[in-house]
């Protein structure tokens, strides 16, 4: 099964060509991207998390159109995780105020499901104790699993 399809995507910003017509499929088992400082990783991540969308061309992941509907994005993100090269956690929330925090921003409306979930979230990271304290007070290694 496909994953990810790019055809013919472009994305720019001001004058600076991050991806340049870039076509390729990826089926799964896929589990890396690698390239030099400059090659478009970043970019490319953006696109497929569905948090920018191409200046030209579609993006596919899972069957859905990362620019598509409200839906499609919502299914990519239900899916799809991505985490950023440096994460900037907000100072003054809590470890649960911050899962629900994403927890809203990849759609989860539903509150008793949403919050269902972060508490198995929670204790697959080994956190499930954790939830009420700030997260400037948990180890390095505890805000690397959250």
């Amino acid at each position: 099964m496909t994953s990810i399809h790019l055809e013919h995507v472009s994305r720019r910003y001001g004058n600076a060509v991050a991806l340049d017509d870039v076509s390729f499929t990826i089926d799964r088992g896929v589990t890396a991207l690698l390239g030099p400082n400059g090659a478009g990783k970043t970019t490319l991540l953006g696109l497929l998390s569905t948090a920018a969308a191409p200046d030209e061309g579609a993006v596919t992941v899972l069957g859905h159109r990362a620019d598509g509907t409200l839906a499609e994005r919502t299914a990519i993100r239900r899916r799809l995780g991505f985490l950023p090269q440096e994460v900037e956690f907000p100072s003054g929330m809590t470890v649960f105020g911050f899962l629900e925090y994403v927890a809203v921003l990849k759609e989860w409306n539903h509150k008793p499901a949403r919050h269902d979930e972060i508490r198995r979230v929670l204790a697959a990271v080994q956190l499930e104790d954790r939830p009420t304290i700030k997260i400037r007070k948990l180890s390095g290694g505890q805000r690397r699993r959250l």
